[in-house]
């Protein structure tokens, strides 16, 4: 992430496996299945089931995930509606790429979680946001109007030193070579 702001925050996590489902259907049948996976380490690993708030339309070839952890002095609906009434328009004024919050909805999975002993997450949410590469990831997270005025606006309601900003890049397969029939 560079020098920007959100490259220094948090304590810089690793991920070895991100697995993002969409529709109650999906979710179901994962968690579900999660318990057969023998190798999942249960103690280092986190489940996130949230509502998707679609800010502005929009994906791209490299993306950053946000789990974020909230000030302590703020109760979990204060921040939740903060982030999505205020801090969100930062992504409507200035749409170049796509913005996506997750808020936590764990309610219907909530018996599925305890059923099959699958870890909750601790954060209260996960901010997704989209660029058509890395080098544009870069320029933007280092622009003024992320840098600068919305850094600034995070530090009212999301406690960086606790947070994480995880940096993906989408690989595509190579595409393969057609071979032609023997003669």
């Amino acid at each position: 992430l560079g020098a920007s702001p959100q490259g220094q925050a948090g304590p810089g996590r690793t991920c070895d496996f991100v697995l993002e489902l969409r529709g109650a259907d999906a979710i179901s049948g994962a968690l579900t299945g999660m318990k057969r996976l023998t190798d999942c380490d249960t103690a280092h690993s986190a489940i996130f089931v949230g509502t998707e708030y679609c800010i502005v339309p929009g994906r791209g070839d490299a993306a950053l995930f946000c789990p974020l952890i909230r000030h302590s002095h703020l109760s979990a609906m204060e921040f939740q509606r903060y982030w999505l009434d205020v801090h969100a328009e930062f992504g409507r004024k200035d749409p170049q790429n796509g913005y996506c919050q997750l808020h936590p909805a764990f309610g219907q999975f909530a018996d599925t979680l305890e059923k099959f002993g699958l870890p909750r997450a601790t954060f209260d949410g996960v901010a997704e946001a989209y660029f058509a590469d890395v080098p544009a990831m870069q320029m933007r997270l280092n622009s003024p109007a992320i840098a600068g005025d919305a850094y600034a606006d995070e530090q009212r309601f999301i406690d960086h030193s606790r947070s994480a900003f995880v940096p993906f890049e989408r690989i595509r397969p190579a595409t393969p070579t057609r071979i032609p029939p023997a003669d």
